[in-house]
């Protein structure tokens, strides 16, 4: 009966102080090398791996979809030009027969 008076007296704060702890928390944050042996992106650690690769791929992506954009506008362009052209030519065509007529 001692023991249970003796643990009413305390405070719950102070049992769990007591008894309760924190788990270790491990400091050491190493990964370890599950690679299976060589791979042909070793050589890529100057770049900074995969990540690196996918970085490059994208400029190279963004370097030829300039080169396409531009390719297509001035296709664009030429067309437009093109459209402009036959359209006052046919206007030409019409003033010099609307002025035959009147002449």
């Amino acid at each position: 009966m001692e023991d249970f008076d003796a643990m009413v007296d305390n405070s719950l704060l102070s049992l769990a102080n007591t008894h309760l702890s924190m788990p270790e928390i491990a400091t050491d944050t190493s990964v370890p090398d599950t690679s299976l042996g060589s791979s042909i992106l070793d050589g890529l650690d100057s770049l900074g791996g995969l990540k690196g690769l996918g970085s490059l791929a994208g400029t190279i992506g963004n370097i030829w979809g300039g080169i396409e954009q531009r390719k297509y506008q001035k296709d664009l362009l030429k067309m437009e030009k093109e459209r402009i052209a036959r359209d006052r030519a046919r206007q030409d065509k019409f003033d010099s027969g609307m002025q035959k007529a009147w002449a």
